[in-house]
């Protein structure tokens, strides 16, 4: 995963902003894994203080996981070559050129890897 990712989440989240992003992760056995993760704050009622985070995953596909583990890549080595800031700005370059925000971006992703909408009916639920 790249830096870029982690510093675009967590400055969303302890801005108090909810968002979707796709996220590798490990399994107990050390295998890898790709989820679509939808984040929402939670506030103390009182205080409007960050309380907590909730987090809503579901599978991607193997077309998504193609275009973001390219993405990822490509992220990665200019953050390895260059730093933090090269590499948030390719992802701000890459969005450019498709004339995409990250969140709409991050929704194509959503809408791909999950055609049946699971995301939206779980949000539903809670």
């Amino acid at each position: 995963m790249p830096k870029t990712i982690f510093k675009i989440l967590w400055d969303r989240l302890h801005r108090g902003l909810p968002l979707k992003v796709v996220i590798q992760n490990l399994t107990k056995c050390g295998n890898h894994y790709w989820a679509f993760t939808s984040i929402e704050v939670k506030r103390d009622r009182d205080t409007k203080e960050i309380r907590n985070f909730i987090a809503y995953r579901a599978p991607i596909n193997n077309h998504a996981k193609e275009l973001i583990s390219t993405l990822y890549r490509q992220v990665k080595e200019v953050e390895e070559k260059h730093s933090l800031e090269a590499g948030i700005n390719f992802l701000h370059g890459f969005l450019d050129e498709k004339r995409l925000s990250y969140d709409d971006f991050m929704e194509k992703i959503e809408n791909s890897a999950n055609e049946r909408g699971i995301l939206a009916k779980l949000k539903n639920i809670f």
